[in-house]
């Protein structure tokens, strides 16, 4: 089931900014008004109108991947399922909307298999947005600065030890928590993952037109952007297959 998120307001702004938001959740509103009438199409205009004048939230890039699923243009929904995905991590409806998306997607590919670790640090790192994960790190160094005060105030050594741990361990969280942060602002602003725009592509082993073709890609189809060469892309799919695309075949997440 595709569900549409209707939010009173998820566009705020201040100072200078504030017309512009009181416009940018008129244009929201309506919007949404024409999803919820089953008016798909007008929906997709306003709701690319709102990100293609700087508005952006999970809840556009959501209600537009449903508007797109529903006029039937299964690309352009995973590419919005998936920005929605960038700005809300491990959303299960975000998630499962996408799953539904794949299955009309006509690439069934089988991802390579992963060690434990690095799908264990992907999946912990998911847990939360680049925002959350930096606020968590500001509340283990809040901590860090009370068991320090703490530390200094105590007189048993039992306390003081107690609190030195504490300490360690908060500072440890702290690094750790930043880290992770910083991996996933990386996600948000890198351009390493696209969408497949074209019908049927021919993946090549060069990037040019007479190159050999190595396989065939079909719209919906997620790939990661290795290396770009002028109007080319190299790109590796999710069982490890490695070729060049032309850049007007893929549009970036």
């Amino acid at each position: 089931m595709l569900v549409l998120w209707c939010l009173p307001s998820v566009l705020t702004a201040s100072g200078s900014e504030k017309g512009s938001a009181e416009s940018g959740e008129i244009m929201l509103a309506k919007a949404n008004e024409y999803y919820k009438n089953g008016n798909f199409t007008q929906a997709v205009k306003s709701y690319e109108t709102l990100t293609s004048t700087g508005f952006e939230s999970v809840e556009i890039y959501y209600n537009l991947g449903n508007a797109y699923f529903k006029t039937g243009n299964v690309a352009a929904s995973i590419l919005n399922y998936e920005r929605a995905l960038r700005l809300a991590p491990s959303d299960e409806d975000i998630e499962w909307n996408l799953a539904i998306a794949h299955t009309k997607v006509i690439d069934k590919i089988e991802p390579a298999p992963q060690l434990f670790l690095v799908t264990w640090w992907r999946f912990v790192v998911g847990l939360a947005s680049a925002a959350m994960w930096g606020w968590i790190a500001v509340a283990f160094i809040w901590l860090l600065v009370g068991c320090g005060v703490a530390f200094i105030l105590v007189n048993t050594s039992i306390l003081k030890k107690i609190l030195f741990t504490a300490g360690i361990v908060c500072l440890c969280c702290a690094a750790l928590t930043m880290v992770f942060s910083y991996r996933q602002y990386r996600v948000m602003t890198s351009d390493g993952s696209a969408i497949v725009f074209t019908a049927s592509v021919p993946v090549k082993s060069a990037p040019q037109e007479d190159s050999k073709d190595l396989f065939v890609l079909h719209e919906g189809t997620k790939v990661e952007i290795i290396e770009p060469l002028g109007e080319w892309k190299k790109i590796r799919i999710a069982d490890g297959s490695v070729g060049w695309l032309r850049a007007n075949t893929i549009q970036v997440i």
